[in-house]
């Protein structure tokens, strides 16, 4: 459970230049779904909106809250922009990359000072940089770029290795 006071203001000034940019320019996000690609706008000054979509800086960790959560009238489609939104903000990548998630390069997620240090350290440490370090970690480009979350699958397995401690060698 997140602490409510831990880290307020952490992300404000990220999101208030991720707002001023996207006040001038749109953001798109694939959803690489039936929904295909959505264009998005901070409106007023205030919300980054996708039609009906829209979310605050509190959410940014928990990923659970405001747009980010589920339930009665809320659509797919504004879940999967939320997932989108939810790991570009973990990565700090809105300001880089106004095609979400599509142009994402991992060599630059985490390159703010503001980001999921977190979750930075746990892709440095982890083998092959594959964690899953946040809700929605698995959201990622459709092609060219490698998983980082440690998905694991394969369609006729024949064989699965769990190694604890250093990583074995060959």
């Amino acid at each position: 459970m997140l602490h409510p006071g831990l880290f307020d203001g952490f992300y404000q000034p990220y999101v208030d230049a991720v707002w001023a940019k996207y006040s001038k320019e749109d953001l798109t996000v694939d959803t690489q779904s039936i929904w295909g690609q959505v264009k998005g706008r901070v409106e007023a000054g205030e919300k980054l909106t996708f039609g009906a979509v829209s979310f605050g800086t509190s959410d940014v960790f928990s990923c659970s809250t405001g747009p980010f959560v589920g339930g009665p009238g809320v659509t797919g489609e504004q879940l999967n922009i939320g997932a989108r939104l939810a790991a570009a903000l973990n990565r700090s990548t809105l300001l880089d990359n106004a095609q979400q998630p599509e142009g994402e390069k991992v060599k630059l997620y985490y390159g703010h000072a503001v980001t999921n240090h977190y979750a930075r350290a746990c892709h440095e440490t982890s083998v092959g940089g594959r964690g899953y370090a946040f809700p929605y970690d698995d959201v990622g480009a459709s092609r060219d770029q490698p998983d980082q979350s440690g998905f694991v699958n394969a369609p006729n397995p024949r064989e699965l290795t769990i190694g604890v401690g250093k990583p074995l060698d060959g």
